[in-house]
């Protein structure tokens, strides 16, 4: 009978650290799923924040030639120089691309979006995770509360 009531108590304390343990071992591993998901929204947000970068940059040196281009037609139209001021106005055209500036906006724009959307994704994920390790803190807590009874 020694055996039996020792063995009872011995599978009742293993089904309560298992009863115990699992909801921690759960929020665990929830944490380290938000926590990547996290780490892939940081790194998503960088990736675009670059592209957004090269658009800008791509598009202000393409405004700065135009406007390059056309005070050079204008100061060669002031000296008289109307074949210069062809050239520069030939130069000038083959920055001004209408369609294309009007695509590369849109693109800046969206990309915009899209790291606002991240950024404001990010930031509520970031308190979703800090609210469930105080949980497991809280839990862990309890777990050691009755550990000691």
């Amino acid at each position: 009978m020694g055996v039996i009531a020792r063995l009872a108590k011995v599978v009742e304390t293993n089904l309560n650290e298992i009863i115990i343990q699992s909801p921690v071992k759960a929020l665990e591993s929830t944490i380290k799923e938000m926590e990547n998901i996290a780490w892939e929204a940081r790194q998503a947000i960088a990736c675009l924040k670059q592209e957004k970068q090269h658009l800008e940059e791509k598009y202000n040196f393409d405004q700065a030639e135009i406007s390059k281009w056309e005070t050079r037609a204008k100061l060669a139209l002031k000296q008289g120089n109307e074949y210069l001021a062809r050239e520069a106005l030939i130069h000038k055209r083959l920055y001004t691309n209408p369609e294309e500036t009007v695509i590369t906006k849109s693109k800046i724009n969206k990309l915009i979006d899209k790291i606002n959307f991240l950024e404001k994704n990010l930031i509520t994920l970031k308190k979703k995770l800090s609210e469930a390790k105080t949980t497991r803190l809280s839990i862990e807590k309890v777990i050691a509360q009755y550990r000691q009874v």
